[in-house]
């Protein structure tokens, strides 16, 4: 059982009722997630993201694994490479609807916890990974087509190693496509309601 204080839970409140009526943007998934960090065990993803977010500097967690194998394999086909723990869709959707019930909320429908993770990938974006000589071996980005958005690593090797895929329904202009968001970071906000992706002054 996951012990809150009451002031934990009041905050708790103010973003379930965010996620709710699903008016939730980025800035809400970072503080939901340094909440969360806190209690979350050792090797879950909510700890993950959450010292993701506090700490952007990262030497160790299952990005950093996915890395490490990227790093350790020559050949990369279709994103999957022996050793890497990216982010499944599924497994996040079941694992923050579980916290939910945990924490006593009703969980949230499947497109919403999507558009969560979403607003995960973009926090994560641009954090940067080191080996045990303090070496720089990689650093997350975002690429998006017009099927699909997904979180990417760099390595020293010529390929990127895919580490979360989600479906691109957020579009909503024809922007030339695909883009590789490698020096500026995209921002998940609000237009009129409505979940969009912004980058470079620009709502994609």
């Amino acid at each position: 059982m996951i012990m809150y204080d009451n002031k934990e839970i009041q905050m708790f409140d103010y973003y379930y009722e965010k996620l709710s009526l699903n008016t939730f943007d980025e800035k809400d998934i970072y503080g939901l997630f340094i909440l969360l960090r806190n209690h979350a065990k050792r090797d879950s993803w909510v700890r993950e993201i959450g010292d993701l977010i506090a700490h952007r500097k990262k030497e160790r967690g299952n990005l950093f694994d996915s890395i490490i194998a990227a790093r350790e394999v020559s050949l990369y086909h279709s994103g999957k490479v022996p050793g890497s723990k990216g982010i499944q869709t599924n497994d996040f959707v079941s694992m923050f609807n579980s916290l939910l019930g945990q924490l006593g909320y009703r969980i949230l429908d499947n497109e919403k916890v999507v558009d969560v993770l979403l607003c995960v990938f973009s926090i994560a974006q641009h954090t940067k990974y080191y080996d045990e000589k303090n070496i720089s071996i990689g650093r997350l980005f975002i690429h998006i087509s017009e099927a699909s958005i997904e979180l990417l690593t760099d390595t020293d090797r010529p390929q990127h190693i895919i580490l979360g895929t989600i479906d691109n329904k957020y579009m909503t202009t024809s922007a030339k496509m695909p883009l590789f968001c490698l020096d500026k970071p995209i921002t998940v906000m609000r237009d009129n309601g409505r979940l969009v992706i912004e980058y470079d002054s620009m709502i994609l």
